[in-house]
């Protein structure tokens, strides 16, 4: 799916923001590259500052609007920006299934603004018949970017997490999954220079809350932690930094842990990652052309999760073309038929 952006500052009502040759662009390398054909056109302007994603809460986005481009060069399509996603909203709780939401101090003294984590819960067979029980937790981490409602499609009906999870024989604990958003993308879970001091928010703040709400043991020798992927990663940092407070990881396919040997290449030892090829007899071939998914006639450009949308005064994005700021305006465009390439093209907002 072709993208295509630009950074902006000051936007106002009525004001219009340019998406044209200059602007950063992908698959292409610029507007102009994009080939003839029929197009769906869609702009995201990205504000939120706590949740870097298109479909992050209070971004502001237009319908998605058809337009062809030809072998000439030139046009350009309009959109207007009627749309914002919606505040986050946990999903409907169940019986076993409960969702947190925690104004963490040392993240909003860090950014210098409300920050709020979230977590989803799922809790153990039984929980509700003996209020004196206390449960051990195991805290999970999904890959990149899974967010604290995986817990919905865990615990869904008939899915075999579900039922091993309430099977007779299963051991009984309280299971917290962390949310993979943050400002930058996923946070990783970790104290870092450009996210914050989240790590000490989630093992200071975020967990012991939920143990509290929840009737935890509370203690380290009841928490274990376990991820796959960049969850696998999370999950042995935070036993790393936080050696005290896990009594135990499972990583599984984690990110990489260290780079002695990254695709054969030893990144701290050797001189660079390049070798000539004796038997190289010419170039190598060209890389097939991309190509979308999508259907002429269906929207493929992005579109906030269902339900998640509320129409608003019709807010066209302000600004200079070139300018810059951490507001980007996105155009997207989904391609429905082949053709050759276009000399230049441009879109305004």
């Amino acid at each position: 799916m072709p993208i295509f952006g630009v950074d902006v500052r000051a936007v106002g009502v009525g004001d219009t923001v340019v998406v044209d040759g200059s602007a950063s662009a992908f698959p292409y390398a610029t507007l102009a590259d994009l080939p003839p054909g029929d197009y769906l056109a869609q702009a995201v302007l990205d504000l939120s500052q706590n949740h870097r994603s298109h479909g992050a809460p209070g971004n502001l986005y237009s319908q998605a609007r058809p337009f062809s481009v030809g072998s000439a060069p030139g046009g350009a399509v309009s959109l207007r920006l009627t749309e914002r996603v919606r505040a986050e909203r946990a999903p409907d709780e169940t019986a076993h299934v409960r969702f947190v939401r925690l104004r963490s101090a040392r993240l909003s003294r860090f950014h210098g603004r409300p920050f709020d984590l979230w977590a989803g819960v799922i809790l153990p067979r039984g929980y509700e018949d003996d209020p004196a029980r206390r449960y051990p937790v195991r805290v999970r981490i999904g890959g990149y970017g899974d967010r604290y409602t995986e817990v919905v499609r865990l615990m869904r009906p008939g899915s075999a997490f579900r039922e091993a999870w309430l099977a007779d024989d299963v051991p009984r604990m309280i299971l917290v999954h962390l949310n993979g958003a943050g400002p930058y993308g996923d946070p990783y879970q970790v104290n870092s220079a450009n996210n914050g001091p989240y790590g000490d928010a989630i093992t200071m703040e975020l967990i012991p809350l939920i143990e509290a709400r929840f009737r935890a043991v509370g203690q380290p020798a009841a928490r274990v932690i376990d991820g796959g992927s960049t969850g696998g990663w999370v999950a042995l940092a935070l036993q790393i930094f936080y050696p005290d407070f896990f009594n135990g990881a499972w990583s599984s396919c984690p990110d990489r842990l260290d780079f002695r040997r990254l695709q054969l290449v030893n990144i701290y030892e050797d001189a660079n990652a390049m070798s000539m090829r004796s038997d190289a007899s010419g170039p190598p071939p060209a890389t097939p052309a991309a190509t979308s998914a999508s259907r002429c006639g269906k929207s493929s450009g992005w579109s906030p999760p269902s339900g998640e949308a509320t129409a608003g005064r019709g807010r066209p994005v302000s600004g200079a073309p070139g300018t810059r700021s951490t507001d980007r305006a996105v155009t997207t465009g989904s391609r429905c038929r082949s053709g050759t390439r276009s000399q230049a093209t441009s879109i305004a907002l």
